[in-house]
């Protein structure tokens, strides 16, 4: 995790790569620590509640044909970035929502994962333009 410096939550930075073989498949690079999911799929949404929230994207990820983790992107406003929260089952069957952010660079996708962290709605404009700011 980072360091939270300044007031900044603690987060994990993840690096995704198209499969070559199935576009809609993106796999983890390298081998980190305790990644929340090692591959996703993205899919156009269907569910009509990631609709009315603005999902442009849905990430799924299964183990042992069961989906663990899921969540829709939404778009910020500033290109190539994408915000949701991934909704994981833990090993003792709960479900836990953490903030993700997603930085998508040609055929990456850096996750930036905010475990166990919500942001309110109200408050996730002005968080997402600061971070992003702060990143660059």
């Amino acid at each position: 995790m980072r360091a939270s410096s300044n007031n900044t939550p603690d987060y994990r930075l993840f690096v995704f790569t198209q499969n070559t073989t199935c576009p809609t498949i993106f796999d983890l690079v390298g081998n980190p620590e305790k990644p929340p999911i090692r591959y996703f799929s993205l899919t156009a949404p269907r569910a009509p509640f990631l609709i009315q929230q603005g999902a442009q994207w849905v990430l799924e990820t299964r183990e042992h044909k069961v989906k663990i983790a899921f969540t829709g992107l939404v778009p910020t406003g500033i290109p190539g970035w994408s915000y949701g929260d991934l909704i994981e089952e833990t090993h003792k069957g709960k479900r836990r929502k953490s903030f993700v952010l997603f930085h998508f660079k040609g055929n990456t996708i850096a996750l930036y994962y905010f475990r166990s962290y919500t942001l309110y709605p109200a408050k996730r404009p002005l968080f997402i333009q600061w971070f992003i700011r702060k990143l660059v």
